[in-house]
């Protein structure tokens, strides 16, 4: 009964999502230790999250870049969550598949750089522009 009255409500939540993450990527496209979430073309995104990727430098083992951000947003108010921080195939339910570190660069590389920003049909413009101004702030320094 409860799912039958959000999904009225389905699709109005879907574009107020797709509006807050039109205005992150305009307000941090210019943010060059970041990569942004892209949509192709022939598709169109829910942003059920909104995850971007903070670069890191090669040689680190652990991502200090992407830990010092997410603290960094922390302590401004801002939560923040990493979604996927160990790629499926390190997991352990699937270490009977035998698959190792390296196995999938890609994967390591999207888990070790995603940080998930705030994602909500009912974030304010002020909301977005205080997080992404905190997010410029932390690469200026």
């Amino acid at each position: 009964a409860v799912l039958g009255v959000k999904l009225k409500h389905l699709e109005d939540w879907t574009n107020e999502r797709r509006r807050v993450a039109s205005k992150y990527r305009e307000l941090l496209k210019n943010v060059e230790k970041i990569k942004l979430p892209e949509e192709m073309d022939y598709a169109k995104h829910v942003y059920h999250l909104f995850v971007i990727q903070v670069k890191g430098q090669k040689s680190e083992v652990k991502n200090q870049k992407r830990d010092e951000l997410q603290k960094f947003l922390g302590e401004n108010g801002i939560a923040t969550g990493l979604h996927y921080p160990v790629p499926l195939h390190l997991q352990p339910c699937f270490e009977h598949l035998g698959y190792k570190k390296g196995n999938f660069p890609v994967s390591e590389e999207l888990a070790e750089q995603g940080l998930s920003i705030p994602m909500f049909a009912e974030l304010t413009d002020d909301q977005i522009d205080y997080i992404c101004s905190c997010i410029k702030r932390f690469f200026e320094k």
